[in-house]
């Protein structure tokens, strides 16, 4: 279970509606990000949804704020709003499955560059404060603080990007999943931006959901013989062991 789908709205509003990614199911983390061509403002989320720590990241090379909230899914209907202050936005929400059922991730990472890198500019997340001690998902979203455009984004290695939106010279956000990383990761991830002839400072987060604490399957039995006194009597019984 990992990935499961995105929905985004790529046309900037200071009252953005987004529509549910498909297959939503309860249980699932929902992940809400927008970015906005200010370096001021908040975001009023929908219903449930919990602003992630770090958020929201502010960039002033060019100004840009990038924002993040989490949500579990639970009895999901209709759309969901991001109502924002200091600018227009855009940004989507994200659907994982089979993750722990948790506003706050296993880890996570935040950080912004403000300076004018020239394209194509690296965008590299920070290290986790813990390397991760389970196997978890890992979401990358990140924003350009490009004052020009389009800018098109690369994630880093080993992920797949979901979204990779650039609207108006001013608006330009990508968001890249792995399912399935082992433990030890970093946080640590390096993908980029590019815009002929632009410079641009950046946000990035770097999310790990961990996978759902469940028994392992198929674990081996052991019989053990109880003994009860007056009278002597012995009952067998199974017991499962579990790693």
């Amino acid at each position: 279970m990992a990935y499961r789908s995105i929905s985004q709205n790529t046309t900037q509003s200071s009252s953005l509606v987004v529509t549910p990614p498909s297959g939503i199911v309860d249980g699932d983390i929902l992940i809400a990000w927008a970015v906005s061509d200010a370096a001021t403002g908040s975001i009023s989320w929908p219903a449930g949804f919990t602003e992630m720590s770090g958020s929201p990241l502010r960039s002033t090379w060019s100004n840009q704020s990038l924002y993040v909230a989490l949500k579990v899914a639970s009895s999901e209907s209709g759309n969901y709003t991001l109502t924002a202050t200091g600018g227009a936005i855009v940004g989507g929400v994200l659907a994982v499955s089979g993750r722990e059922a948790s506003v706050t991730p296993h880890r996570s990472s935040a950080v912004a560059n403000n300076n004018g890198n020239g394209t194509p500019w690296t965008i590299t997340s920070d290290a986790f404060a813990s390397a991760t001690s389970s196997t978890c998902d890992i979401i990358w979203i990140a924003g350009s603080d490009a004052g020009d455009g389009p800018v098109t984004h690369t994630p880093p290695a080993g992920m797949t990007e979901r979204a990779d939106i650039s609207v108006d010279f001013a608006l330009h956000t990508t968001v890249a999943t792995q399912d399935a990383v082992g433990s030890g990761a970093t946080g640590a991830l390096a993908g980029s931006g590019a815009c002929a002839g632009a410079q641009a400072g950046w946000d990035v987060y770097a999310i790990a959901l961990a996978d759902l604490s469940a028994p392992p399957s198929g674990d081996p039995v052991i019989e053990e013989l109880a003994w009860y006194p007056m009278p002597i009597m012995a009952q067998r019984r199974t017991v499962t062991v579990f790693a």
